[in-house]
């Protein structure tokens, strides 16, 4: 709900987890210069100039008649922070008409209709939660949000699957293996998309013996969510086949030539999924 307010309000929303060091969080917040921060808990809040905490949970102050700008194509939705493993964390802009380039592709691609469930499980911090909550609404449906205990007990979490007959979902290839290697086959999944790490030949073999439908994805920071995919198929070494609408995708070796199939590169992309730039790094920005 709180995302939807930010999006409502012309803003865009920086997530931040609660676990993050307190340093990450205050120099995050410094950077972006966020005059609002939205909180559940009253004893997470730190004291940073300029910036109002507001806890949603005890707010009861409602403004009426607010005049409410209505966002633009190219205006940021989100400011997403890497993890900062290769240097200090960057703050990535990701745009309206990129997120909806691929929200447009998902309802094509996977055939998203009035009978697909969805359903959330990636911490709001990660891109991939703007895609589980947006396919969902964009499309009039339900999204369906597990509590905590349902996401991280095996037992609740199949058990919501079969309450909520979900069909739809996006899993890590960690959650792949403990959820649904070693559980009778859920006839009703139709479709799972496993990325965020790499997924074993053994794993993506297993699985799809069980009857699963299952898609390999990947995608970098600096692009809304998702970049390339693949369908899997037993026996078939994992291969990235097909990408995004509107995108431009090459795999290059350090020479910046064009890989052969299956040689090792790294993924250029270009084109409506692109990223508008690194924030308040307009170097960088040209650089990559």
């Amino acid at each position: 709900a709180t995302v939807l307010g930010v999006l409502r309000a012309g803003a865009a929303y920086v997530p931040i987890d609660t676990d993050y060091p307190i340093e990450r969080i205050r120099d995050i917040i410094n950077d972006t210069e966020c005059p609002i921060v939205f909180t559940e808990n009253d004893q997470e809040q730190i004291t940073i100039d300029g910036c109002k905490f507001v806890n949603i949970a005890t707010h009861v102050h409602v403004e009426n008649n607010l005049s409410l700008s209505t966002p633009k194509p190219d205006d940021i939705a989100y400011v997403i922070y890497s993890s900062g493993t290769t240097g200090a964390p960057k703050g990535i802009m990701i745009q309206h008409a990129a997120i909806l380039n691929l929200l447009f592709w998902y309802n094509e691609h996977y055939s998203i209709n009035e009978q697909t469930k969805i359903i959330q499980l990636t911490n709001i911090v990660v891109d991939i939660a703007f895609q589980e909550i947006f396919s969902a609404l964009i499309n009039g449906l339900t999204l369906f949000i597990p509590q905590k205990e349902e996401r991280q007990d095996k037992t609740l979490f199949i058990h919501f699957l079969e309450k909520h007959q979900i069909n739809f979902i996006q899993v890590i290839p960690d959650t792949l293996a403990e959820y649904f290697l070693n559980t009778p086959t859920l006839k009703f999944l139709n479709q799972i998309l496993c990325g965020g790490d790499k997924l074993s030949e053994k794993l993506k073999d297993d699985i799809v013996l069980k009857g699963y439908k299952l898609y390999n994805i990947y995608g970098q920071t600096e692009t809304a969510i998702d970049t390339v995919e693949g369908i899997c198929v037993y026996g078939v070494p994992i291969k990235f086949n097909e990408y995004v609408a509107n995108y431009e995708v090459l795999i290059l070796d350090e020479q910046k030539n064009v890989c052969p199939e299956y040689v090792t590169g790294e993924i250029y992309t270009a084109g409506k999924g692109l990223a508008l730039g690194y924030f308040k790094q307009p170097e960088l920005t040209a650089k990559k």
